[in-house]
């Protein structure tokens, strides 16, 4: 939300009533800029009620931060609307104690990590696809969305169960949005 009340702030401080107010629906919105302003989810807001905002939003920060021209946005003619989601896992394998089994697997996936076969009994999806092996300090990285934010159907994954040991991971996961943003749509 910092981020968000220090964008406000360039707008606000930088630019006129007037010229403001010509990216808002009515002069009331820009009153209720400036009464809200340092307030939670007050940019958000107004770029709901004013997609066109977004445009201000934008030109305002490239001037604070003094972009080249080589570095400034150009908005595209659509905007597809999005729910923030992840886009991006990183799986951390922690230990190396799982001697058979344990692999990430993507069951989709047209090639393979090897020429192995891999046969596990349980779970048809271990047998099929990329199946990438756990080993200790090391990490699997995959997109879970395209570049235009739709769910990417070859990361569909799973984990195979270890047969032998045990297997320790984590996740990170990175996502497409602000993570208190994202909070503040899913309610």
């Amino acid at each position: 939300m910092d981020f968000q009340s220090k964008l406000l702030d360039i707008i606000l401080d930088n630019y006129s009533e007037a010229f403001i107010t010509r990216f808002l629906p009515n002069k009331d919105w820009y009153s209720w800029m400036v009464e809200n302003r340092g307030r939670n989810n007050v940019l958000v807001r107004v770029l709901q009620v004013s997609p066109q905002f977004s445009e201000l939003t934008i030109k305002a920060w490239e001037a604070e931060v003094k972009a080249p021209s080589q570095l400034r946005y150009k908005l595209p003619k659509f905007v597809k609307h999005f729910f923030p989601q992840r886009y991006v896992t990183l799986f951390l394998y922690l230990n190396n104690q799982t001697k058979v089994g344990g692999e990430t697997v993507f069951p989709h996936s047209l090639d393979r990590y090897s020429e192995e076969n891999i046969v596990r009994n349980g779970m048809g999806e271990c047998s099929a696809g990329l199946a990438v092996h756990p080993l200790g300090l090391h990490a699997s990285l995959f997109y879970v969305q395209t570049p235009e934010g739709d769910v990417d159907f070859m990361s569909l994954h799973g984990g195979c169960p270890p047969h032998e040991g045990t297997k320790w991971g984590s996740n990170s996961f990175m996502w497409d949005a602000d993570s208190d943003e994202s909070n503040d749509q899913r309610g």
